[in-house]
């Protein structure tokens, strides 16, 4: 918990935007797919939580996990990033 309270410090508003923009296109295409986040978890190897806080721009995860997510939604991971 600790570490999560000096994460959130450390963002900027514009990074803050940046991972809810990221985020929010995580939403967009698990829904366009019908997948619910446990079913995406799954799918990635993660669990529903992790998926929540990616989806609400709550979590900075690595380019790795980006990459999982676009294999899992079957997506160009360019597509993350637009825009």
């Amino acid at each position: 918990k600790k570490r999560d309270a000096m994460q959130k410090q450390r963002f900027t508003p514009a990074k803050k935007k940046f991972l809810k923009k990221v985020g929010g296109n995580i939403k967009k295409y698990r829904k366009e797919k019908n997948l619910s986040q446990q079913e995406l978890g799954y799918l990635i190897d993660t669990d529903k939580p992790h998926i929540s806080r990616a989806e609400s721009g709550a979590h900075n995860f690595s380019i790795l996990t980006a990459m999982r997510f676009a294999e899992g939604l079957e997506i160009d991971i360019r597509k993350l990033f637009e825009f």
